[in-house]
């Protein structure tokens, strides 16, 4: 009788798209191969069909699972994510995926474990993250709300009376960020749902459609999640020159790759705040 060998499943795995990022790609690995324990995490990267050094530099590394997708026709930039991401999910065989972006930099695991924690206390919790894509000062978060009140209340009273088609937009954003998000693997695949839907940003119907389902989901504060990561707000738009070099967004890019990078041209581990391993 021939012997079954079975392998423990993993608690873990880390999903990102990489789309013609090889800054924010290689930076964004450097810090996971520092800061994880990967006999206890899979990384898995699917490159977007990016066609450039990101993929010969992704080939490269004997530590992360590369799917590389096929682009065969014209798709919009959030509806190729979200399809990178589908593709993805089908080779997770973990509880749990954390999903990030390129231009999400984690310095400290610990936050990792908190969301763990947090997804396992509750079994109807179906997803940890935040609804903050950066972390503002308190007077920033109040002139901001208040914009968004008036901006609400003027788009409504418009929209009474006829003078716009438009409806007014929650001043209170409710959905999960994609940029670091812990999903439940299993109720993804046990319901069929998926990212790619509705047109809309990877992730957004499918929240939706847990609500629906009777899932809740938990919202990290935006002090500490950053307390333990950095995020370029649309970095990966910035890296492939999207943006002209004075927005603001392309100079943030800027800082950040040149605070990691030497001066020379040669990549360099970024520096760390903590020694903190992740540890599941």
């Amino acid at each position: 009788m021939t012997a079954r060998i079975l392998i423990a499943r993993k608690e873990l795995s880390i999903l990102l798209v990489n789309y013609k990022t090889p800054r924010l790609t290689s930076l964004c690995l450097s810090l996971l191969y520092k800061k994880f324990d990967l006999s206890l995490a899979d990384i898995i990267v699917v490159d977007n069909d990016s066609a450039d050094e990101s993929v010969s530099y992704l080939r490269s590394l004997n530590w992360i699972q590369l799917i590389e997708r096929r682009v065969t026709a014209t798709e919009k930039c959030h509806v190729a994510h979200a399809q990178a991401l589908d593709l993805g999910i089908q080779h997770i065989y973990s509880e749990f995926v954390l999903i990030i972006h390129t231009d999400t930099f984690i310095y400290n695991p610990k936050i990792v474990d908190i969301m763990l924690r947090l997804i396992r206390e509750h079994k109807d919790v179906a997803c940890v993250g935040t609804n903050h894509q950066r972390f503002r000062k308190m007077h920033k978060r109040v002139w901001r709300t208040l914009k968004k009140v008036t901006s609400y209340y003027c788009q409504g009273l418009s929209y009474l009376l006829g003078f716009s088609d438009t409806a007014p937009v929650a001043f209170v954003d409710r959905y999960l960020k994609s940029f670091c998000c812990l999903w439940d693997v299993d109720i993804i695949k046990n319901f069929g749902l998926r990212f790619c839907a509705e047109d809309r940003n990877p992730g957004y119907t499918m929240q939706d459609q847990l609500a629906g389902l009777k899932f809740n989901k938990v919202i990290i504060s935006a002090k500490l999640i950053f307390q333990h990561l950095s995020h370029v707000q649309s970095g990966s738009n910035a890296e492939i020159g999207v943006y002209n070099k004075d927005h603001r967004r392309a100079i943030a890019f800027n800082q950040l790759v040149e605070l990691h990078t030497v001066k020379s041209g040669a990549e360099q581990e970024p520096t760390l705040r903590s020694e903190e391993k992740f540890t599941a």
